[in-house]
C-alpha cells in the first residue's frame, strides 16, 4: 500500500489520525526596503481544514505586510488556528506565517502532551498544552487540547473501536471479498437492474478495467467501443454477499483524474435478504437507502459531494453536499463515513464535512414513529466505480482527445463501535 509517510501515523483512520505533511509551500523571500514589496510567508496547510479558509490568513497576510512596510516593524507572527481538539494518537498540521520571511521556531508547552516540528503536532496523552511559533521576539500560538478516543487503526489500541474489515490492495482482488458488477445493469437473483444503471452512464463494466499494482487498486476507464451501444469500458466491484457492517466507521483512501465526463463513486447500499432478489427489509431503492461517501465530478476538481438518498420505492428523497477540497481530486484524499443510529456524518481527510440526525431521514416502508432508524439500521455493502458520462453531470462526456481516465484506491477500511 502506497503511503505519503513512513510513518505507523500514516495507516490510521484519518478523522483521528495522521496526515502527510506534504502539503508545504516554501518560504518566501524576506523583505527588502529598497526592492519592490515582496509577499515573504510560510504556509504550512492544516489538512484538517477546508482550502476556503485560507483567505482569511491571506487577508491578514497582505494587512500585516502593509504594516509592515509603512511602519518598520520588521516581522509578525500569525499562527491558525488558536485552538484545536484532537486525539490521542492524531497528527494535527498547523498553518503559520511570519510577515518578513524569518524562519519560524516551534515549541510545547508541556512535551508530555503533545510535541511539534515543523508545525506538525503529535498528540501523545490526554492534557492541554500551547504550541507556539516564533520568530525574533515575536510569537503567536495555538492552544491544544488532546482528548482519548478514536480509531487508532492496525498499529495500536482501538480505544472502542475493532476493524472490521480492511482491505490494503496488497494482492490481487479476492473474490472472497469483492464481486464484479459487470455490463449495464446489475443482475442479481432474479432482479434485473435498469439499463446504464439507471443514470445514463456510458461505460460498459469489465473486470479487465480494474488491477492492483505496488499497493493500490486502479480502475481505468477507457475509450472503448463496447457491447450495448457503450463507447467506453471500466469497472465496478462491491461486497455484496461477502462483507456487510450496520454502524462504524468506514473509509477509503482515493485520487481521481480529474477529466470531463468521469464520475468516481465510493458508497454503500443495503445488503439483500436472500440471493434470489435484490429486495431488503424495507423494499427497494430509494426506500431501503443509499450512502454516498464519495462521488466527483471530473469536470470539477476541487469538489467532491456526500449524499444522502431514502424515501419513496423507486423515487429519491437526498440531502447532499458538496465540499470544496483543499486540493483537486487528482491528489490523495481521504472520505469518511461515521455511521450511528441517531446520526451520520461524512469527512474528508479528517474533517467533517456533512452531518444528518435521525429526524432528517425516512422511508415510506415504516413509520418514524414505529422505527425511527429507517431505512439506515440495516446491513450495507460498500461499493467502488468510475462512470462515464450518466446524469449526474447533465451527461457530459470525456473530451475528444480522451483516452483513459484512472481512479486509484490505496485502502477501505472499516471499524465497529464497541
Amino acid at each position: 500500500m502506497i503511503s505519503e509517510s513512513t510513518s505507523p501515523e500514516s495507516m490510521l483512520p484519518a478523522s483521528m489520525a495522521a496526515h502527510p505533511t506534504g502539503n508545504v509551500f516554501s518560504k518566501g523571500h524576506a523583505l527588502s526596503r529598497t526592492q519592490e514589496l515582496r509577499t515573504a510567508a510560510v504556509f504550512v496547510m492544516k489538512n484538517r481544514v477546508p482550502a476556503n479558509r485560507c483567505a482569511p490568513l491571506l487577508v491578514l497576510l497582505l494587512a500585516a505586510l502593509i504594516f509592515a512596510s509603512c511602519t518598520g516593524v520588521q516581522t509578525r507572527v500569525i499562527v491558525e488556528p488558536h485552538e484545536a481538539e484532537i486525539f490521542v494518537g492524531d497528527s494535527y498540521l498547523l498553518k503559520a506565517l511570519s510577515t518578513d520571511g524569518a524562519p519560524l521556531v516551534w515549541s510545547s508547552s508541556d512535551e508530555a502532551v503533545a510535541t511539534v516540528e515543523d508545525g506538525v503536532v503529535s498528540a501523545l496523552s490526554a492534557g492541554q498544552c500551547t504550541i507556539t511559533a516564533a520568530a525574533g521576539n515575536n510569537s503567536d500560538a495555538c492552544r491544544i487540547t488532546v482528548k482519548e478516543g478514536g480509531p487508532t487503526g492496525e498499529n495500536g489500541p482501538m480505544h472502542g473501536y475493532t476493524l472490521l474489515f480492511h482491505d490494503e490492495f496488497d494482492a490481487p482482488l479476492d473474490p472472497a471479498v469483492w464481486e464484479f458488477q459487470n455490463g449495464v445493469r446489475d443482475v442479481y437473483g432474479a432482479s434485473r437492474g435498469p439499463r446504464y444503471w439507471g443514470n445514463d452512464e456510458r461505460q460498459y463494466y469489465t473486470e479487465d478495467a480494474a488491477k492492483t499494482e505496488g499497493g493500490v487498486l486502479t480502475i481505468t476507464a477507457t475509450r472503448q467501443e463496447g457491447p450495448e451501444n457503450t463507447s467506453y469500458t471500466s469497472a465496478r466491484i462491491t461486497t455484496r454477499d461477502r462483507f456487510s457492517f450496520t454502524y462504524g466507521f468506514a473509509e477509503a483512501r482515493i485520487r481521481v483524474d480529474a477529466i470531463t465526463g468521469l464520475w468516481p463513486a465510493f458508497w454503500a447500499l443495503p445488503q439483500p435478504l436472500s440471493e434470489e432478489s435484490t429486495q431488503t427489509a424495507y423494499g427497494s431503492w430509494a426506500a431501503n437507502g443509499e450512502i454516498d461517501i464519495l462521488e466527483a465530478r471530473g469536470r470539477v476538481p476541487d469538489e467532491a459531494a456526500t449524499t444522502l438518498h431514502f424515501g419513496d420505492q423507486g423515487r429519491s428523497t437526498y440531502l447532499t453536499r458538496a465540499t470544496r477540497l483543499s486540493a483537486p481530486i487528482s491528489a490523495w484524499h481521504t472520505y469518511g463515513l461515521s455511521w450511528k443510529s441517531d446520526a451520520i456524518a461524512w469527512y474528508i481527510d479528517g474533517i467533517e464535512v456533512f452531518r444528518l440526525k435521525q429526524s432528517d431521514w425516512w422511508t415510506e416502508a415504516v413509520s418514524k414513529e414505529e422505527n425511527a432508524a429507517a431505512p439506515f439500521d440495516q446491513p450495507f455493502y460498500l461499493l467502488l466505480n468510475l462512470a462515464v458520462g450518466g446524469n449526474f453531470d447533465g451527461g457530459r462526456e470525456p473530451p475528444e482527445d480522451f483516452t483513459e481516465g484512472k481512479m486509484h484506491i490505496d485502502y477501505v477500511r472499516v471499524f465497529a463501535e464497541e
